[in-house]
């Protein structure tokens, strides 16, 4: 494979991090998410707090939808780590993408209905308070978009064959794991206190993390996984052109 395409590989690749980092900031310190309000406030608590950091706000999620592309970026990072290793049949692949793709839709949502309310903070509180709720439940309650993606991956990583797997196997139980702890999201809806509120230790501090941490090891690993591909690729050219043939052996 031309080394151009693995340097393509690994600009994807760097959107991971590119992604967590402005997310963190942006949709979670300007836009107030660290932590979030809480379900349990009143409607004039509420407004009080969208009229008193409205700027902030809008500066958050504004630029939050803006940078959510990146995270579809680098889900295309991984498909292409993902296709090498698949052998004809790429619905794992596929999965992982579509998953990674969706995933923006729903944060995007999310932050358009929080920007919304930030545009004029002065409504109704009611109608605020309907903003924000509804932005909550559309980007906590789509969870299984990412579950999908978290899992097709984990599954294809768990059989890497090589004696060195692309992704160690006890990161890909940990993906799993993550994915799995999303469907606590299933009870958030009849919780405003509490561990399982969307502001509580298990919907949001357990979860959260976990899923933050994930980005960080996946994209330490992706780019490993390139760097191995883009030297296995290098060794199979060399080999064919050895042996006096112009057919590059698979990678994978």
């Amino acid at each position: 494979m031309n080394a151009e395409a693995f340097k393509y590989w690994r600009l994807c690749a760097w959107s991971g991090p590119i992604f967590l980092v402005g997310f963190i900031f942006f949709w979670g310190v300007l836009g107030s998410n660290i932590p979030p309000v809480s379900p349990a406030w009143t409607q004039s608590d509420l407004a009080a707090h969208y009229l008193r950091n409205a700027n902030s706000l809008r500066a958050g999620f504004v630029v939050s939808m803006t940078i959510a592309v990146f995270y579809m970026i680098w889900s295309v990072g991984i498909y292409n780590v993902m296709q090498r290793m698949e052998d004809g049949n790429h619905v794992l692949s596929q999965l992982e993408l579509l998953g990674g793709s969706l995933t923006i839709i729903f944060l995007t949502m999310a932050c358009s209905f929080w920007l919304t309310a930030a545009f004029r903070p002065d409504r109704d509180p009611g109608i605020l308070q309907m903003l924000y709720d509804v932005g909550w439940l559309t980007m906590d309650c789509a969870f299984f978009i990412t579950t999908v993606q978290m899992i097709a991956m984990s599954v294809l990583f768990l059989s890497d064959e090589r004696d060195v797997p692309l992704v160690p196997k006890w990161f890909c139980w940990y993906a799993i794991w993550v994915a799995f702890i999303f469907f606590t999201e299933l009870i958030m809806p009849y919780f405003k206190t509490g561990l399982f509120a969307w502001d509580g230790l298990v919907n949001y501090w357990v979860g959260f993390l976990a899923w933050f941490v994930w980005i960080i090891g996946q994209s330490y690993y992706t780019f490993a996984a390139i760097s191995r591909l883009e030297q296995e690729s290098s060794t199979d050219q060399v080999f064919a052109g050895r042996h006096g043939t112009s057919a590059v052996l698979p990678a994978a």
